[in-house]
């Protein structure tokens, strides 16, 4: 079975192109709870600190007697405009005092007054006007979906058409296993549950050795409207399993392999480590799950050549997933903690 070049070519800048982007997503969209919190700002020194010319004066001052008590004239606090200003200390609490830290010095009590900038009360000005992953809505993140992932489908399978790739190259219509469609859902469906109380239990364990694990994203994308929840289920989930799973089996596998003639056991190699950084924006902890996740899936498409099974169990992990954490809202470390 020969696959063109043309179409060669079209997976791996796809695959190239998806890792890039999803990188330059996961340094655009921070969100707001891996967001650094404003600096925070020293209080007004209750006592006055003297300056050293202040020290020197009160050094050479005869000491009063309990007997002969005089009176003494208090000592003149050190202005910007005094001359003994040029020596006085300019720092609080161990901090240097510079214009851009917003303090001011008070004339009247020789210590720092602090006024807070916008930068320092507002955690956006922080991240320098970065927009967060929080500030989309879930509207936004539909259409997001939709045009990207269902683009991306689209454009593969129109290039594969047109260079007459072997659809069985593909795992389309000659699964390696003698089972009909059905029994290859119910094999899907099981294989998708097993992987996803695996990545439950992995997320759970590595967010307990402070590994991060980022959920934002499917928080952003759970809907709040029954309509919302069709949407997602039968629309939004298909589609982003069904393009992760063309591009990153059907195509960078069983597509590759066949064009380039290098074994599919490798090319599942290059596959898993792009569909891990794929999914940068869900932390550390989210590459290493979805790495793993892909390396099954990989191997399960290399056995039974069929991309049915592979897209049905990916739709039921992601399923899963939104229903048990946003839809019933079960309390996932309870469950899925390993106790050591």
């Amino acid at each position: 079975m020969s696959v063109s070049t043309v179409f060669v070519v079209a997976t791996v800048a796809l695959l190239v192109f998806v890792v890039v982007m999803a990188a330059a997503t996961t340094s655009a969209l921070t969100p707001d709870s891996d967001r650094q919190p404003p600096r925070p700002t020293a209080e007004p020194a209750d006592d006055r600190t003297d300056s050293p010319a202040e020290a020197t004066h009160a050094a050479t001052e005869p000491a009063a007697t309990d007997t002969a008590p005089t009176d003494t004239v208090p000592d003149e606090p050190v202005t910007a405009d005094s001359p003994s200003a040029a020596g006085a200390d300019t720092t609080h609490s161990g901090t240097d005092v510079t214009p851009s830290s917003g303090e001011t010095t008070s004339p009247s009590a020789g210590s720092t007054e602090h006024s807070v900038t916008p930068a320092q009360s507002d955690p956006d000005a922080l991240q320098s006007g970065q927009p967060s992953l929080d500030d989309l809505s879930t509207t936004m993140l539909f259409a997001n979906v939709l045009g990207t992932h269902g683009l991306f489908a689209a454009l593969l399978l129109g290039v594969a058409v047109w260079t007459g790739v072997p659809w069985e190259t593909l795992g389309i219509g000659a699964p390696a296993i003698d089972a009909g469609d059905g029994s290859l859902v119910a094999l899907g469906s099981v294989l998708g549950v097993a992987l996803y109380v695996g990545n439950e239990l992995l997320a759970v364990n590595l967010d307990r050795i402070d590994v991060a694990y980022s959920e934002s994203l499917r928080e952003g994308l759970a809907p709040e409207t029954a309509g919302g929840w069709i949407v997602l289920l039968v629309v939004i989930l298909p589609v982003v399993a069904g393009f992760e799973e063309l591009l990153f089996r059907a195509a960078a596998i069983g597509g590759l392999s066949a064009g380039l003639s290098i074994s599919p056991w490798l090319l599942l190699v290059v596959s898993t480590v792009a569909f891990a950084l794929g999914h940068g924006i869900q932390g550390p902890g989210g590459v290493l799950v979805t790495g793993l996740l892909g390396g099954v899936l990989g191997v399960v498409f290399v056995v039974t050549n069929s991309l049915l099974v592979v897209f049905v169990a990916h739709y039921v992990v992601n399923a899963l997933e939104f229903l048990v954490h946003e839809g019933l809202g079960v309390d996932a470390e309870r469950w899925f903690t390993i106790g050591w």
